[in-house]
C-alpha cells in the first residue's frame, strides 16, 4: 500500500506515524532532504523481507520526487512502482511543511495510487472540544475563562496547543488566564522565530510554510516583515544583554518576557550572531521600503518568492 500524508498539523501527522508504527511492521526511515538520499534506495527498501514484523514499513519524509522534477530514469522506476507496489511493504510518503509541488506527473501518479491522509486544522467547534479532551487528559484543570483564552491564542492549531500543554504541566499553582500570558506562546511568535531560524538555515521550503503560516494570521504583507523586524530586534536587545553577562533572570525582567519566549529566543541564537541579526534587519528594511515603493509586492503571492531570495541568498548561514 501507498499513502501520502500531509496537512497544516504537525502534531497530528506525528500521530498518524506513530499509529503506523505500532502496527506489527518493520520501519525503515528516509530523509528525502537528505543529499545521501536515493529513489533506488527507497525502492530496494520496499522491496525488502521484514525480518522482524508481518510487513516493512517504508516511511519517506519529504521526497524529492515530489519537489523537483527527476531524471526519466528515475520516473520510470517509480512509475513501475506505482502500477505494481509489493504486497508485503507499505509505502509512506509524508511532509510536515506542506511543500509537496502538485503540478508534479510523478506527484499526480502516486495520488491516483494512494491513500491520502490530511492532517488539517479543525473547525473552531471541533477545536474547542478538542481543547478540552486535551486538558482532561493531560489532568490540567482549570476554569471556562481560561480555557477559553487558552482556545483563542492558540487559534485552532492543535501542534501550537500542545507545546503550550507542555509548558503549562510544569506549572504547580492554578493556572488562569494571566499564567496562559505569561507561560504560552502565539502563532506569530512561534511562527516568526522559525521563519527567522529557517533563513539562517537556508532551508527554503521551511521558511515558505511558516510564511504561510504568519500570513493566515495577518492582513498584509507589511505586517509580517514589520512582526519579524521586531523580533529581530528583540533578538538582538537580548543578544546584547546576554554578550555583557547578564544574567538570564534579569534579562527576563529587564524585556519584560515569558519564560517561553526566551526559551524560543535563546534557542534561535545558539546559532545566530549580532552580526546576522543586523543583515537580516537591513535585508528586511530594504524590502519594505520596495514594497512601499512598489504595489504589485504588497501581495501575499509575492510574499513567498521576497522569502525565497532571503533564504537562498545565503548571508545568514548557521554559525
Amino acid at each position: 500500500m501507498i499513502r501520502i500524508i500531509c496537512g497544516q498539523e504537525e502534531c497530528f501527522i506525528r500521530e498518524k506515524l506513530d499509529e503506523l508504527k505500532k502496527e506489527d511492521v518493520e520501519v525503515i526511515s528516509f530523509d528525502g532532504n537528505d543529499k545521501s538520499f536515493s529513489i533506488r534506495d527507497m525502492l530496494e527498501a520496499c522491496d525488502t523481507n521484514s525480518l522482524f514484523g508481518d510487513k516493512t514499513l517504508v516511511l519517506v519524509k519529504d521526497p524529492v520526487f515530489f519537489k523537483k522534477k527527476i531524471s526519466d530514469q528515475e520516473s520510470v522506476l517509480l512509475e513501475r512502482f506505482i502500477n505494481d507496489p509489493p504486497s508485503d511493504s507499505d509505502l509512506v510518503l509524508y511532509t510536515y511543511f506542506n511543500n509537496f509541488d502538485q503540478r508534479l506527473k510523478i506527484y499526480k501518479s502516486f495520488m491516483k495510487n494512494a491513500e491520502v491522509i490530511v492532517c488539517n486544522s479543525m473547525n473552531q467547534q471541533s477545536f474547542s472540544n478538542y481543547v478540552r479532551s486535551r486538558l482532561s487528559e493531560e489532568g490540567l484543570s482549570m476554569k471556562n475563562d481560561a480555557i477559553a483564552h487558552l482556545t483563542e491564542l492558540c487559534k485552532r492549531n492543535a501542534t501550537l496547543l500542545n507545546q503550550n500543554i507542555q509548558v503549562l504541566k510544569l506549572y504547580p499553582d492554578p493556572i488562569d488566564s494571566q499564567v496562559i500570558d505569561k507561560l504560552c506562546s502565539q502563532n506569530d511568535d512561534n511562527d516568526a522565530f522559525d521563519l527567522i531560524n529557517a533563513l539562517v538555515d537556508k532551508n527554503v521550503s521551511k521558511a515558505v510554510y511558516h510564511a504561510r503560516l504568519m500570513a493566515q494570521n495577518n492582513d498584509s504583507v507589511l505586517g509580517i516583515l514589520s512582526l519579524l523586524s521586531n523580533q529581530l530586534r528583540f533578538l538582538y536587545h537580548v543578544a546584547y544583554l546576554r554578550s555583557i553577562d547578564t544574567p538570564k533572570k534579569e534579562i527576563l525582567e529587564i524585556t519584560k518576557a515569558s519564560e517561553n519566549r526566551m526559551y524560543h529566543v535563546y534557542k534561535t541564537l545558539d546559532h545566530l550572531t549580532m552580526e546576522q541579526i543586523m543583515k537580516l534587519l537591513a535585508d528586511l528594511s530594504d524590502l519594505d521600503i520596495r514594497c512601499k515603493t512598489d504595489s504589485s509586492l504588497i501581495d501575499f503571492s509575492r510574499l513567498e518568492l521576497l522569502i525565497i531570495d532571503l533564504a537562498e541568498r545565503g548571508a545568514y548561514e548557521s554559525n
